[in-house]
């Protein structure tokens, strides 16, 4: 019995580093297809440049408490005139700090009007922040939001840009791109994804831990079998 129970330790105490050490092997799922629209994109950026093409896959040099932006952009958007953002994530990992409308948009009101939307960091939502220019039609490739993210703990989450969903309080929801007919411009979006790495200094101190485990466990169960109770005799 005693066998039996040093094996399960054993075998649990190494099931739980590997378990930690597989967080850092962990990809990302692919990104979401709205249409087809050639070369054409909404994504969670990690830039504020909207000429340069960076999703957003945080991976490392993170820990709770600090502070990152991301940065909502479209690239070969054409005769774009106006967008309303809707986003979640996960409030358990992340809370979102603060939400600016991009520098695409211009000079307010010259450029452009705005109608501030929600954060209601209770859910890990971004509902409703609405943009429309004023006097011309956006850049083909233009940052539109620019969203800041504290980090609570090293868990996963995605930034996910919500499209077409049906919320009990707000009924459907969905961000939207429209053109100067005020009609929606279908495109490919992509979301953001914040998966930070297993730190591998973890690794050897994990791996320290449960082979010292493993040794007092071991001296244990050989004390114990030596100074135990002496076998009955008749």
């Amino acid at each position: 019995m005693k066998k039996i129970q040093y094996k399960l330790v054993v075998i649990f105490a190494i099931g739980l580093t590997l378990t930690f050490v597989s967080v850092a092997l962990t990809t990302p799922s692919p990104p979401r297809a709205m249409s087809s629209q050639p070369q054409a994109e909404l994504y969670v950026g990690a830039s504020a440049n909207p000429n340069v093409y960076d999703p957003v896959n945080i991976t490392s040099g993170y820990k709770p408490g600090d502070n990152f932006t991301v940065y909502i952009k479209v690239r070969n958007i054409t005769d774009l005139w106006g967008a309303s953002l809707w986003m979640n994530y996960n409030c358990t990992v992340l809370n979102c700090t603060a939400l600016r409308f991009g520098a695409s948009w211009g000079t307010f009101p010259e450029d452009y009007f705005f109608i501030e939307g929600d954060i209601n960091r209770t859910k890990g939502t971004i509902e409703k922040y609405d943009a429309c220019r004023t006097n011309a039609v956006l850049p083909t490739n233009a940052t539109l939001y620019e969203v800041d993210f504290r980090i609570l703990n090293l868990e996963k989450s995605t930034l996910h840009i919500i499209t077409g969903t049906y919320d009990p309080e707000q009924g459907y929801v969905t961000t939207e791109l429209r053109n100067s007919a005020v009609e929606q411009i279908d495109c490919p979006i992509t979301d953001g994804y914040f998966i930070p790495e297993f730190p591998s200094a973890m690794i050897l101190p994990l791996l320290t831990i449960v082979a010292l485990a493993v040794v007092l466990l071991r001296k244990r169960f050989q004390l114990t079998k030596r100074v135990g109770p002496s076998p009955r005799r008749n």
